[in-house]
């Protein structure tokens, strides 16, 4: 995640930075889980659509590991390549969780400072 890009995006606005990560924080669980739910029923719309959500909430906070993980998993089930969207839904969980540790630490700092 670049925290400067997403800084001066925001007009460096500390307060606004804030409500943004703490936005993410709260709905990205229930994006990731509609996700999962989706890619185990093999919804492929749903999981396209969900994981096109996800992958502009990321960008919009210039995380681009899930923005890419988010984006691959939409083309998967656009394309319905099932066989992948196991591999690419694990590969997504394993980026939200690194983005998520992150978001923690550094809305900790924010909020402390």
């Amino acid at each position: 995640m670049d925290i400067g890009e997403l800084r001066e995006r925001l007009g460096n606005d500390e307060t606004l930075v804030v409500d943004v990560l703490r936005l993410f924080l709260e709905d990205c669980p229930t994006h990731l889980g509609a996700i999962e739910a989706a890619v185990t029923a093999r919804r492929l719309d749903a999981v396209r659509s969900i994981a096109h959500t996800l992958k502009g909430s990321a960008a919009t906070l210039s995380a681009f590991g899930v923005a890419e993980a988010a984006a691959k998993l939409e083309v998967i089930a656009e394309r319905q390549e099932v066989a992948t969207l196991d591999s690419q839904l694990a590969t997504l969980v394993d980026e939200v969780e690194r983005l998520v540790a992150e978001l923690r630490g550094l809305n900790d700092i924010a909020i402390a400072g």
